[in-house]
């Protein structure tokens, strides 16, 4: 028998089972085509040659558990010598923390018995091959192997998978000489010595040894041994309570071993131990929840994997060392197996325990108040029989470690045969809650001492004034001391007893005591015990005597679940609701005084569930003495957190009862509050004689017009006192009138005669000498008080002429006196702050600035730091959320004469993002700079820069009082502000200026300016078109100046319509003009209908021009604007145009024939408008903005908002605001986006409508769109009615987690046809159908794949779920919540997990197909939890759901293509459900069925049909090669099983085919087929048409796949440089191919020439002939992303989309990384594209280092150039180092090819470091080429004058140029003129002459050279020399002139010519020479060399040589 696990399926006839009866996959073995983790990650197969697979177990939970797997029968009847070979792996991966691990086991069935025949338990870090000699045993023909994994417990199991592969069963191999280990060992018989029965395998001549000692031993160096003999061994000399390790060996030979059997353990049975005994955990290892690891002879049972104990090592919660027992009792009901009903762990046997002498001690605690901590103590017998338990005593634990002392004596029950002490955990579902954590410690069992300590002390019976306390205890008498906690022992008060209680009294109410109880034995002469104790307990609280007083600060903070009010306050709560709630609330921000308040929250609503609407909230007063008697008064302030309009701001004051029950509360007063503190009196004159308590009340209710409100309450600084006989001055208030006087107001009362009022210093005590003075009325002024200076102020009224009384004080009235005025200028640059920064409470301000602010948490502060401030390091902030009565006042010190007019203050502001308000007012305020005396002059709106801004204060806006230059921050509506002041400079008015210019009465042809100034009333005044040229323009950019005009000033004779610009100067001041100042004119009428064109040559040049005329004139008709090519932009809305209807519409229209882009749009109230076939592009903000339109189509357009991780950049959004995607617009309606592409921002489309108005968004079309690019949501869309989504593509997200569609509470939403790839996909919240809308509400026909969810739908009603195919990794379909009419049917949901997830839903679900990879089919909640794992399960959970449901695979094309090819949901589906046609628009049902399919593909299923699935190689990016392998992936989406098929591409114009037969390729399966090779070295796109050819093909769509491959340039680099070169000259060398990239130069001895950019030329200088090679070099670089690059960081092990993001500008090697491993193991990596979201690049990285330490590691992947992040999958590595802080992007390489740009989380650095990166491209052949070096001419000639022919007249010889060198030609003049090209030949002279010459000159490629030979010509009877030998010629050599001179004896005609080395003649003269001939000849013109003059006569011919320098 074989078996290499070549299918994915186990192979037919094995048979499982295991031994915990789990159907876990983890308790099965399986194959691997799931991968094993760990060490074992990647060990899929041994011989992939053999096999694809291997079988495995995983080492996950359920355990402890054997796993075993039996073949089918194998016969082995032909075998002379069986045997077992297989190839295993097993290794630990963590073997230090976890040692052991599980243990694989080989059995051989005989057909009645198993024999154990091998086992494997150590570690390898690859396959082994085991071989077992099964010879020896008896065995019948037939035979069965079984493979067992003994699964170990907890994390010793968890990282050690196993793994078996290519199984035999044959004759044992020739030659084998293998020793086999022993197979078992079984200990038995133990006590001082133990039979060993040892199980041997099949060797002959051998001997096995055991070696055993105590656990842990080290076998091979230590141990006692044991010789087996007949399959047995004694083990002798062991020792009693131990535990033993035992391994077997086995020796064929001296030397061959087998491997060694064991470690097998047994423990010697246990003595009984002595008293005292103690245990404190501390010295064995930790233990699990399955495994306890309890000391030697302790002993532990349970009946259920829950409750459970075991030693656990957490100090921590360990009350000594760091170990302690944990105990944890789940909340499960018994079931007989994961819960159990009883779990203890017992001591060792005590000695004499059951005399019932003994006691135990122990710690115990638990690890929160929410639980009870409970612990049963107990005893058992000393086998710690489970029957055998009895209980003693009950323990409940508290969170803090104490001692509990526990008696074991008679009176506890303890009897005869009693041995240990237990701890347990008994089943009480009883209890509450059931669930429980306890932690036992430093555990004693102790003898009774002669005078035992009393135990379990209490306190019962507590009253005001007294308390009874008990205990436990065998003595009769007691010490007992009692006082006030932490009284000094021996100050108390003292008592004794005979008995176990004693009731103290005389103790004062509210006050808590300790207590302390001594046993006292000296009756019986044993003394006395320790003191026991302090036992604390609180006597209860009385009634209080007013005044009482509280503002919270004493109380600790309390929580939403915890009051924690003042003691003796009461807290009373009605209803279930979570959202309702009272507590002492710590916050200065929300604090009268001090720091903390009684905070109050309710919810109401009508839709929620959690909503507290109608009950009631309370939190009552201590009982108050005298309260009924109605003489009593509350004084308290309170506050809300704003003055919203959903806001509940009421407060009821009432009584309570002493009881402080519900019935006997009596409502006093209800008031009304706001988002600032006010104090109010409350008389409780009119209240029951009952009445005890003050009671704060709130009672939530809903605030008319909306369905929810919320209501908040501060109370602070409560006083409960008598009603004052003489009424307090209410509405005590006041104000700084200057710098020396304030004014105070109150409310009078004819009660009072007069009022005291006395005051000083902030924080004097009255009645210590401050002033007082006693005025009437209700005012009061001062005048004498310091500037600068803060004072106290309080007032009493006095009625003692009335009644004789006095009222109490009121105040203290704090009022600022400011400092004293200083006069302009003024300057502050904020330098010189006490402090960094302020705070609400310490705002740091300069000196003498003053605030004052609203209610809310907004507020001014002083900052001092450089990057804030505009100059210096001092500004101030404003700060703060924006809210209603929320407006904040920064003043300036008092200005002197600021009321007069006349000054101007200047000062530098910003606000801090464009998405705050960035409003601010300046104005003046009073002496107080109170809120209540500013007024603002002129609002200024700040951008996020500094800028300069200038507010005038002349005499038109101030005021009598104003003193103070105010900024103002208004109030808001919720926005948060954050903004900026600086540099402020109050100075005086210049005398000659003009300001606050304006235009007004403007109409078609004229305006009227105006503008405030000092100085005279003269101005010149120069206006003209918008953007004209001041001064210097001319045609339409000049100007008019209107000369010497006064103010105002009107124009006239302008044009409609047209923007102007006006600039004005003062004639006092010339040169300095103010403007510009711009005003439009008005229309003359609407825009007649047509169509116009807009661009540089159109009818409207800018798009600023067309919405003028359309916002300013209207239409006429309808009207179409059409873009020339061009950038467009504007900054003006589209508005409500007049004349606009259905009829008379506009149109923007682009063309794709021209280059039109337009920038960002915003339609404002626009209607009846459409964008068509446009570019819009935006580069910041939002691309197109909605605000209040209707009937508005965006069609046929590309739309682009920037790639952004910021709210603020979408594509399309409806919003009031310019930052903002959620400001409700007020409605938008018959909106209509189709047929358009868009991309980028962070949503594609927000809508964000309201709540209170579903109808204002209304009759939405969303259609036929492609989105894609976005970072987190693709459509986002709250609160609106009728709106359709349908047919739209959405996918292609920059984040790895968003959401394609996000639908919130939508009446009438159909969402259909879309194609949907998203990680958290649609996410449908409160879809609704009421009789309102008039689209019905449907989710169907859509496809939603690679999402973490498939689809989800919350709260939905009426809505129907149909056809739809949706995939999740997680679960397909997710139903919370949903009511009864939604009708789910006709779907497809897959998941990996769960294919359906619903939570106390009422959806109605059936012909719904559901398939699940994981363990359960579902997870179904309703009333209690249900996990159907089938299709019989998931309709047991309903019977009247999914009945017509199916389960199975429903086999999709792919996972990025969910059109189905399997049968199960073909033809099931429920006809009535009415859709027509599916997602493809095909036709339901099929023309070939009368039944329609589940899903949203329409299909048939064929028997025969081969795909060509995708093309697998070559792969985009790979380098040109001449065998690049073309290979695709075809399969079967065909039913019947494919065995023969052709499949052929079509590459570079060949063919290349595979006939491939005997395939069994089964449904759904792939296979890889290899094509064949290409060859192809140029770069671009290679087209391959792949296509399979299957006889009887049933869909021939999917038969072919074209696609385009990039093939990365890889030819040969081709130099260029020239052939030859002469010696000594510098050759330029250039590359024609490659374009880019790296390039080296090298000489044939291989020295570098150079290494150069492919588009660059070097020189180099030849001296011979070279061999020059051209190589393409990559060149390595790296990244400095080198940790530390952030500010911290730490260990990170969440995988699957964080890493970090790159870029690339060209193809590079990313070599290697730098990872920091928390522990040895791999890691899973990707690089995927951004844009696409696709893997170009996986692979497993390997590290061995540990503790996040360094390593640096290979990665080999092949990039092109592009835009990816880098992501790790998946790690074994226990977590990855990763930083935050990063702000040093981006990492690039030093020559900028790749740069790592950000992590994939904003400013984190995520695992990969160092970059290591290989640049320059593909791998090219190298090219040589040889230059030759030409050297230098060398001339040489001769005449052979000896054998000269002479005659009577001539004289002839031969002459050569033999000798010459290096020439290409030769030029040979003789004396007697002759010339000649040849290298040889013969020359005649007639006439004798000495010294007659022959001149060759020899012309190579590079030089010229010339030879002269002389020689004498005789014997001919001739005048040989005419010249007689005078001739003279110098200077010779010259720079150009030279002198001949010579004579003749007569007469003579002389032809003298001077020629050049070629034979070019440069000047020829004759001349009569009769004498002396002298003449100077000039070559200067000339160019250097050898030239040749020549003479001539009848006589002969004569010629010299001149060389020019």
């Amino acid at each position: 028998m074989t078996q290499t696990f070549n299918s994915t399926s186990l192979p037919s006839g094995w048979t499982q089972s295991n031994s915990c009866n789990s159907t876990s996959t983890n308790t099965y073995w399986k194959m691997t085509t799931s991968n094993p983790g760990y060490s074992a990650s990647g060990y899929t197969d041994h011989t992939g040659s053999t096999g694809s697979y291997a079988m495995w177990v995983d080492g996950s939970s359920p355990y402890p558990c054997d796993v075993s797997i039996t073949t089918d029968s194998i016969d082995v009847s032909t075998l002379t010598t069986p045997s077992i070979e297989f190839y295993w792996f097993r290794d630990n991966y963590n073997p230090t923390s976890y040692p052991g691990g599980n243990k694989l086991y080989v059995d051989v069935f005989d057909g009645q018995n198993y024999t154990r025949v091998w086992t494997g338990d150590s570690d390898s870090s690859g396959w082994r091959k085991a071989t077992v000699d099964i010879s020896c045993l008896t065995l019948n023909n037939d035979i069965a192997l079984r493979f067992t994994v003994e699964k170990q417990n907890g994390t010793v199991s968890f990282y050690t998978d196993i793994i078996v592969d290519d199984i035999k069963v044959q004759d044992l191999p020739s030659g084998y000489s293998g020793c086999s280990a022993p197979t078992a060992i079984a200990v038995t018989n133990i006590g001082s010595t133990a039979t060993a029965t040892v199980t041997e395998a099949c060797n002959s001549s051998a001997t096995t040894t055991l070696i055993y000692g105590l656990a842990g031993f080290n076998p091979g160096s230590g141990g006692s041994t044991a010789t087996v003999s007949s399959g047995t061994a004694t083990l002798s000399s062991l020792v009693g309570s131990s535990t033993y390790d035992v391994y077997a060996v086995t020796a064929c030979s001296s030397t061959s071993y087998s491997d060694t059997l064991g470690p097998v353990s047994f423990a010697t049975p246990c003595g009984a131990v002595t008293t005292p005994f103690t245990e404190n955990f501390d010295a064995g290892s930790s233990g699990n929840y399955v495994s306890p690891s309890l000391p030697n002879c302790w002993e532990y049972y349970s009946n259920g994997t829950y409750p459970y104990w075991y030693v656990r090592n957490y100090s921590t919660y360990a009350n000594s060392g760091s170990q302690m027992v944990y105990g944890y009792k789940s909340s499960g009901t018994p079931n007989g197996s994961s819960y159990g009903d009883t779990a203890f762990f017992t001591t060792p046997p005590i000695q004499g325990l059951d005399s019932a002498t003994k006691m135990v001690e122990f710690y115990g605690r638990t690890s929160s108040t929410s639980y009870l901590g409970m612990v049963l103590v107990g005893v058992t017998d000393a086998n710690a029989t489970p029957s055998s338990f009895k209980i003693i005593d009950t323990v409940f634990t508290t969170t803090a470690y104490q001692k509990y002392t526990i008696y074991l004596d008679s009176a506890a029950g303890v009897v005869s045969g009693d041995s240990r002490v237990a701890f347990a955990w008994l089943w009480d579902n009883s209890l509450s809650p059931a669930y429980d954590y306890v932690y036992v410690d430093d555990i004693s069992v102790l003898d009774i001492p002669p005078c035992p300590e009393p135990i379990a002390l209490s306190a019962t019976n507590i009253t005001q004034s007294g308390a009874t306390l008990t205990w436990s205890s065998s003595s009769s008498a007691f010490n007992i001391e009692v006082g006030p906690t932490g009284f000094t022992q021996g100050t108390g008060t003292s008592y004794t007893s005979s008995t176990t209680s004693y009731t103290a009294t005389g103790l004062m109410s509210n006050t808590y005591y300790d207590a302390y109880v001594m046993s006292n034995c000296t009756a019986t002469g044993d003394g006395t015990s320790n003191w026991v104790g302090p036992f604390t307990f609180k006597t209860e609280c009385g009634d209080l005597a007013a005044p009482y007083s509280t503002g919270f600060e004493l109380q600790t903070a309390g929580s939403t679940s915890n009051p924690d009010l003042p003691d003796c306050w009461n807290y009373l709560k009605t209803g279930t609701s979570t959202s309702f709630y009272a507590y002492s609330y710590n916050s200065t921000s929300y604090s009268k005084t001090g720091s903390k308040s009684l905070r109050f929250y309710g919810y109401a609503s009508s839709s929620s569930t959690n909503s507290a609407e109608g009950d009631t909230l309370a939190a009552m007063s201590p009982r108050i003495a005298g309260m009924g008697n109605g003489d009593k008064q509350v004084l308290f302030s309170i506050r809300s957190v704003g003055t919203v309009a959903y806001y509940n701001n009421k407060l009821i004051i009432a009584t309570a009862d002493s009881s402080g029950s519900k019935s006997s509360i009596n409502i006093v007063d209800t008031i009304n509050y706001n988002g600032t503190y006010v104090d109010y009196t409350i008389d409780l004159d009119n209240v029951s004689s009952s009445a005890s308590r003050v009671v704060f009340m709130i009672v939530p209710e809903l605030v008319s017009g909306y369905s929810y409100s919320y209501t908040y309450a501060y109370v602070d600084d409560i006083e409960i006192r008598d009603i004052p006989n003489c009424p307090i001055a209410a509405d005590f208030t006041g104000i700084a009138t200057s710098d020396s006087s304030a004014t105070l107001t109150w409310t009078d009362s004819s009660l009072v005669n007069d009022y005291i009022i006395e005051w000083g210093p902030t924080g004097f005590t009255q009645g210590t000498g401050a002033p007082t003075d006693t005025t009437t009325g209700n005012t009061w002024t001062i005048n004498t008080l310091d500037d600068a200076t803060t004072y106290d102020f309080y007032i009493q009224s006095s009625c003692m002429t009335t009644n004789g009384s006095m009222s109490p004080w009121v105040g203290p009235l704090t009022i600022e006196i400011p400092c004293s005025p200083v006069a302009a200028p003024f300057v502050e640059g904020f330098e010189n702050l006490a402090g960094t920064y302020g705070t609400q409470t310490v705002p740091n301000l300069a000196d003498c600035w003053i605030q004052d602010r609203g209610a809310s948490a907004s507020y001014v502060r002083g900052m001092s730091n450089t990057y804030g401030a505009y100059a210096g390091n001092g500004y101030m902030e404003f700060w703060g959320l924006a809210m209603n009565s929320d407006t904040v006042l920064l003043s300036s010190p008092a200005i002197s004469g600021l009321d007069t007019g006349g000054h101007m203050v200047t000062f530098y502001a910003l606000v801090n993002s464009t998405s705050y308000l960035g409003e601010l007012e300046v104005g003046l305020s009073g002496f107080s700079g109170a809120l209540s005396t500013a007024h603002p002059v002129q609002e200024v709106t700040l951008s996020t820069s500094y800028q300069e801004y200038q507010v005038y204060l002349d005499s038109t806006v101030t005021m009598s009082g104003d003193a103070r230059v105010a900024f103002i921050l208004p109030e808001g509506n919720g926005q948060w502000n954050d903004l900026k002041i600086d540099s402020v400079r109050i100075e005086a008015m210049p005398s000659c200026i003009n300001y606050n210019q304006m235009a007004s009465n403007i109409t078609d042809t004229s305006a009227d300016l105006t503008w405030n100034y000092t100085g005279s009333n003269c101005f010149n005044v120069e206006y003209g078109p918008a953007g004209f040229i001041q001064g210097t323009g001319v045609g339409a950019q000049s100007g008019t100046v209107d000369s010497n005009v006064t103010a105002p000033h009107s124009l006239s004779g302008l044009n409609p319509n047209t923007s102007y610009d006006f600039y004005i100067e003062s004639c006092c001041n010339p040169g300095q003009w103010e403007g510009p100042f711009t005003f439009t004119t008005e229309c003359t009428g609407p825009l007649a209908a047509g169509s116009y064109s807009v661009g540089p040559t159109g009818d409207f040049a800018t798009l600023d021009s067309v919405m003028s005329v359309l916002n300013t004139c209207g239409i006429g008709g309808a009207v179409t604007f059409e873009f020339q090519s061009g950038y467009f932009s504007t900054s003006t809305p589209i508005g409500e145009v007049n004349g606009v209807d259905s009829l008379n519409t506009i149109t923007f229209k682009g063309s794709p024939s021209v280059n039109d882009t337009v920038g960002s749009l915003v339609l404002e109230g626009a209607s009846y408008v459409t964008l068509e076939d446009m570019y819009i592009r935006g580069t910041g903000g939002h691309t197109i903005r909605l605000n209040g339109t209707d009937h508005v189509t965006i069609t046929g357009c590309t739309i682009e908002a920037p790639l952004s991780t910021s709210s603020t950049n979408i594509p399309i959004t409806c919003s009031a605001s310019p930052t903002s995607y959620s400001m409700f617009t007020g409605g938008e309606e018959h909106l209509t986006i189709t047929d358009n592409t868009i991309t980028g921002g962070y949503f594609a489309y927000t809508m964000y409508g309201s709540s209170l108005n579903l109808g204002a968004y209304h009759d939405i079309t969303i259609s036929d769109n492609e989105f894609s690019g976005q970072y987190y949501y693709g459509l986002y869309i709250y609160y609106a009615r009728d709106v359709e989504i349908e047919g739209n593509t959405i996918g292609g997200f920059t984040n790895t987690y968003n959401y394609a569609a996000y639908l919130y509470q939508i009446d009438g939403c159909k969402f259909s046809g879309n194609d949907v790839e998203s990680y958290y996909s649609i996410l449908a919240y409160y879809l609704n159908k009421t009789s309102a809308a008039n689209v019905d509400s449907e989710i169907s026909n859509n496809m939603f794949k690679n999402g973490y969810y498939g689809m989800r739908m919350y709260y939905g009603a009426n809505v129907g779920v149909y056809h739809n195919t949706a995939v999740g990794t997680y679960y397909g379909f997710y139903d919370y919540y949903n009511q009864s009419t939604v009708d789910v049917r006709n779907n497809i949901f897959q998941g990996g997990t769960y294919s359906l997830y619903s939570y106390n839903s009422g959806s109605v679900f059936d012909y719904n197909l559901y398939y699940s990879m994981g363990t359960y089919l579902a997870y179904i909640y309703q009333s209690g939890t249900s996990y159907p794992t089938d299709l019989a399960s998931l309709q047991a959970v309903d019977s009247t759901q999914n009945m017509n449901s199916v389960v199975g695979d429903p086999i999709f094309a792919s996972a990025n293509d969910l059109h189905v090819y399997g049968p199960l949901a073909n033809d099931v589906g429920d006809n009535t459900v009415g859709i027509s046609v599916d997602i493809d628009g095909d036709v339901r049902p099929s023309a070939n069925s009368t039944t329609v399919d589940i899903g949203a593909d329409e299909y048939d299923v064929v028997a025969d049909d081969a795909a060509l699935n995708a093309l697998l190689s070559p792969n985009d990016g790979v380098c040109g090669d001449d065998s690049l392998m073309i290979s695709v992936e075809i399969k079967n989406l065909g039913t019947d099983t494919i065995t023969d098929v052709t499949v052929s591409a079509d590459v570079l114009g060949s063919t290349i085919t595979q006939n491939l037969t005997g395939l069994s390729i089964p449904f759904g399966g792939t296979d890889t087929v290899m094509l064949g090779y290409v060859s192809n070295y140029v770069g671009g796109p290679m087209s391959i048409v792949a296509y399979t050819q299957l006889t009887g093909d049933g869909r021939s769509f999917n038969d072919t796949l074209s696609t385009s491959v990039d093939v990365s340039d890889a030819q040969q680099v081709v130099p260029v440089a020239a052939e030859f070169a002469c010696l000594g000259d510098v050759v330029d060398l250039s590359i024609a191919h490659p374009t880019d990239g790296k390039l080296m130069w090298s000489n044939q001895q291989g020295d570098t020439l150079g290494l150069v950019a492919a588009d660059s030329t070097i020189g180099i200088t030849l001296t011979q002939d070279t061999t020059i090679t051209l190589s393409a070099e990559a060149s390595q670089a790296s990244i400095a992303n080198d940790r530390p690059v952030g500010t911290g960081g730490g260990n990170y092990n969440f995988y699957g989309t964080v890493g970090v993001q790159f870029s690339a500008t060209q193809a590079f090697m990313l070599d290697s990384v730098t990872l920091y491993p928390n522990a040895a193991g791999t890691t899973s990596v990707q690089i995927q594209d951004i844009s696409t979201g696709s893997a170009v690049w996986s692979g497993t990285l390997t590290t061995t280092a540990t503790g996040n330490n360094p390593e640096q590691v290979y990665v080999g992947a092949q990039v092109q150039p592009g835009n990816y992040r880098m992501v790790a999958t998946a790690s074994t590595t226990g977590g990855l180092y990763r930083e935050y802080g990063v702000s040093g992007y981006p990492f690039s390489t030093p020559g900028g090819e790749v740069s790592i740009t950000q992590g994939t989380l904003t400013n984190y650095h995520y695992f990969f470091y160092s970059w290591v990166v290989t640049v320059g491209g593909c791998e090219r052949a190298d090219s040589t080429i040889s230059i030759q070096v030409h050297p230098d001419a060398i001339a040489n000639i001769s005449v052979d004058t000896a054998n000269a022919t002479i005659s009577a007249t001539d004289w002839t010889a031969n002459w050569s140029t033999s000798g010459t060198s290096g020439a290409d030609s030769v030029y040979v003049e003789f004396s007697n003129g002759t010339t000649s090209n040849d290298t040889s030949g013969t020359v005649t002279f007639t006439a004798n002459m000495a010294g007659e010459s022959v001149t060759v000159i020899a012309f190579g490629p590079c030089s010229s050279d010339t030879a002269t030979f002389t020689f004498d010509v005789n014997q001919i009877s001739v005048n040989e020399d005419f010249m007689n030998g005078t001739l003279s010629i110098y200077p010779n050599p010259t720079r150009g002139l030279f002198n001949v001179e010579f004579a003749t004896a007569a007469s003579k005609d002389v032809e003298i010519s001077i020629v050049n080395m070629v034979g070019q003649v440069i000047s020829r003269d004759v001349v009569t020479v009769n004498g002396v001939y002298q003449n100077q000849f000039d070559l200067s013109e000339a160019s250097a060399g050898v030239y040749f003059i020549t003479f001539k006569t009848d006589e002969g011919v004569l010629t010299e040589r001149i060389t020019v320098e």
